[in-house]
This record gives structure tokens, sequence and C-alpha cells, in this order.
């Protein structure tokens, strides 16, 4: 059901009910709510405890009480009240707009005033009574009762009935097995109990990096793999939420192919707008357990999270920091220079150590790490760094791509920066220049860089020469 104009209508409705010479600001929560929901109307109970456990679902099914597919026999039989005047009711709180209507269907709003009212509906009914028919009831209520949980998260009878259904043996208390409902179901009820969920998760994530996922988890990995993300935003819940992501991305990596999952997963290591709150030391952990690893698809998922770390100027993020009706930002963020070296810095370190190294992926890393020095320099403000790191791959071997990036980017953006940082950036251009013909030929011909990166394409004619000289030789 839309949200929209939701603070429009509570505007005008408690403005309805102002008097003369009173202000709204004097008015206590309790007094509001009162003013809101009552209006000027007679207080009634009957006319609450209809609004309370309309507000358990999200939204419901709301046609003539005869009708085979309305909902409304199984609410008025929650809330103890005859069908007939449920649905008097209904229209009463309607014509208050306090209920908005879309075709059959209606829905308690604003949010803030359903979640209220759900949290005394709670209260209200036993706990078994409301536990045992939901969990009895037709998909959709379920699902729409799951969703108004997920909202709940200070409601200890929330917490209750959570509690358990996610406890072994409970409804959704074995993740394996749960069809496309029960994961729906476990997403939304997550933010009620999100340290127990993540412990539910265990039983069925549990096992080394390279071990197979069962295929219920693998079939409804996209469910999973956003809850996973958004318990990674907590930093207490980090390490094992990243480690199970992980394993979901690794698992469905085949060949070159990159599922969600996978994406999710390299989120994490943004250095703004990641969705969590995770330390630097915490992602290095993650990042080092996978670049270590025997799997070579771990290990390939370490060096894309390590790539993510490193960049400045990353395209896009999923847009997910939405959990229930916990307030949440858009994860940690640099606030000052310092902060911002003290991320890059470590990362940076990995990348050299890697692409110093004779392991199977030193190439990626050296593409890689090639594209984003530029933009560390000048932008983060690691030129010393950056010359160290670039002079020692390079000084291995002649390194085409770096010197392409550098130069590249000084054609792109010399005009652009600083004096200091053009200075310095120039010096290890000449530094990384190719000092023979088969440098010349590894730098133009061999590189695989994008052509953006490229110096200008020499004319024709100098191409022409440079290949005879090699076919003379």
């Amino acid at each position: 059901m839309p949200k929209a104009h939701g603070n429009t209508r509570v505007a005008l409705s408690l403005a309805q009910t102002v008097r003369k010479g009173e202000t709204l600001a004097n008015l206590s929560d309790e007094v509001l709510f009162e003013r809101l929901f009552y209006q000027r109307g007679k207080p009634t109970e009957d006319l609450l405890r209809i609004a309370e456990a309309c507000s358990l679902l999200f939204s419901f099914r709301f046609e003539k009480f005869d009708d085979e597919e309305t909902e409304l026999p199984f609410l008025s039989k929650l809330s103890g009240i005859s069908i007939q005047e449920f649905h008097r009711g209904v229209s009463i709180l309607h014509d208050r707009t306090l209920v908005q209507k879309r075709g059959v269907w209606r829905a308690v709003l604003p949010q803030a005033l359903a979640n209220r009212l759900a949290c005394q509906a709670l209260k209200r009914i036993s706990f078994d009574s409301i536990s045992t028919d939901f969990e009895k009831s037709t998909d959709r209520l379920f699902r729409s009762f799951s969703r108004r949980l997920s909202f709940l998260h200070t409601s200890q009878e929330a917490k209750q009935i959570v509690r358990k259904w996610i406890s072994p043996g409970g409804l959704l208390g074995n993740p394996r097995i749960l069809n496309d409902l029960g994961c729906v179901a476990f997403r939304n009820i997550a933010p009620v109990l999100p340290i127990e969920v993540l412990e539910t998760l265990e039983r069925s994530f549990s096992g080394v990096l390279s071990e197979p996922l069962p295929d219920s988890i693998l079939t409804n990995k996209s469910s999973w793999a956003n809850l996973l993300k958004s318990l990674s935003w907590e930093s207490n819940l980090f390490p094992k939420a990243a480690f199970f992501l992980a394993r979901l991305a690794i698992s469905e990596l085949k060949g070159d192919r990159k599922g969600e999952a996978f994406g999710l997963f390299q989120e994490l290591f943004f250095f703004n707008f990641s969705g969590s709150h995770a330390t630097v030391e915490q992602r290095l952990r993650i990042l080092n357990s996978l670049i270590g690893s025997s799997d070579p698809n771990a290990q390939i998922l370490g060096f894309h999270a390590l790539e993510a770390a490193l960049a400045v100027d990353h395209r896009s993020t999923s847009g997910n920091f939405h959990f229930g009706g916990h307030p949440r930002d858009y994860g940690w963020h640099p606030k000052n220079q310092g902060e911002l070296l003290s991320w890059f810095r470590p990362f940076l370190e990995v990348a050299v150590k890697q692409a110093l190294s004779s392991g199977e992926f030193r190439a990626l890393v050296r593409k890689n790490l090639a594209r984003q020095l530029p933009v560390l320099s000048v932008r983060v403000g690691l030129s010393q760094e950056v010359e160290k790191a670039a002079l020692s791959i390079a000084g291995q071997e002649f390194w085409p791509d770096c010197w392409i990036s550098v130069k590249g980017f000084l054609r792109k953006c010399g005009g652009k920066i600083p004096e200091k940082a053009l200075s310095n950036l120039s010096a290890l251009e000449k530094a990384l220049r190719p000092t023979d013909l088969v440098q010349t030929i590894q730098a133009y011909v061999l590189s695989d860089l994008p052509t953006g990166n490229f110096p200008k394409r020499r004319p024709q004619k100098e191409r022409r020469s440079l290949f005879q000289k090699i076919r003379s030789q």
C-alpha cells in the first residue's frame, strides 16, 4: 500500500482538533495519539480494537463481509468483534483518513500510527492466539503480518513471536528448508532480533568458504544476500554476516559471471555508501582470509573486494539501506583527511604486496592498481605512498599499465589539479616511461587498459615506421 502524503494527512487531521488558543507543541504523545485517532468523534473501545487488529497487517483485503476472499472474518475473530461491526469500524476509520483505500485493499496509515496500534494489539491479544492464528493463516496474511513485525523491534511481544519462529524446530528455524514464502518472512522478521537471526542463519551457512551451500539457499540467494548485507551494517555482526555473504558470492561464481551476492559483497568495501559500520581492521581480516584461501573463487572475490576498497569513484551501490524500523544511515565514511588516509593506506599495502608476489592473480592486481594510483595520489593525498608503490612494482619489471594510466590522467586532469600534486605525478610519469624499444612495444601494443587511459595514438606514418624497426631487428 502506498505511504505517500502520510505526514500531510496527519497534519490535516490534527489541525481539525485544535481548540481556540491551543498549540499542538505542548501536547504529550498520548494526547496527540488520541486527537489523531478519535479526532472530534467519541472515544470507543471497539473502534480502537478494530484499528489494532487491522494494523497487524501491512495491508488487508476489504470487501463485503460475505465475500469468500475477504480477510474480515480473520480480523474480526482476532479482535473479538462481529464481522458487521468490524466492517462498519473500518469504514469509520477510512472516513477519518486513518485507513487508506486502493481498490479492494485497505491499510492503516501513516505507518507510525499503524506501528503504535500494532504494538498495542500484541499486548492486548494473547501470545498463543496471535502466533498460532497467523501460522495457520493464508500465505498472504502470514507475509503481511511478518512485514508489520519488521517495524516492531521495540516490542517485547514481537520479539517473543520471532524468537519462537526462529528457534530450532520453529516455523522459520531451519533456513535450509524454507520455501519462497518462508524466505520472505524470515527476511521480514530479521530486524526484530538481528543477533538471534544471524545465529539461526549460522546453522545453514556454517562451514568453510569452499563448502557448497544447499540448493534451498541458492534458490533464494537474492533474498539471503540482501538480508546478510543488511545484517553487516552493525560492526558486531559484520564478521559473521560478511563471511556468510562471501560464501554465497563464491557459490554463485561460474566463470566470468558474477551475481547479486558478489556485487553486494563488494559494496561492503566501499569507503563510503558501504552500508556497514565495520572497522577497517574487520574488513581487512575478511579480505585477507579470502585472498589467502586455497579456493580460486574465494581469491577472485577477495581481489575484487580489494579493488572496491581502493576505488575513489565507485560507480554505484544497491541503495538498499533500510532495515525494518531501525534508524539507518549509509554506513561508515571518513569525516576528515586523517580518516580518509587511514582507510586507503592499509588496502594499498595489501595491493602492493600482492602485486609484488608471484601469485596467480598478480596481473589482475597490477591492472586494477594501475587504474587507481593516479587518483589515490591526487584526490586522496597519498603521493608518497603511490610513488613508492609504483617504483617498487616497476622495479621488478616494466609496468606499462601504470605509465599509461598516469599519463592519461595527466592529459585529462592535468589542468585541474594543484601544482604540487601535478609536479609529483609528472615526475612519476617520467620515471615510469619506457626506456627502450621492447618497453615501447609493450606500452603501445600489448597493454589492454581501456583506450580512454592511453596516450593519444601515434599518427599512422609514425606507427608504420615503428613496426618497420621491429621487423628489421
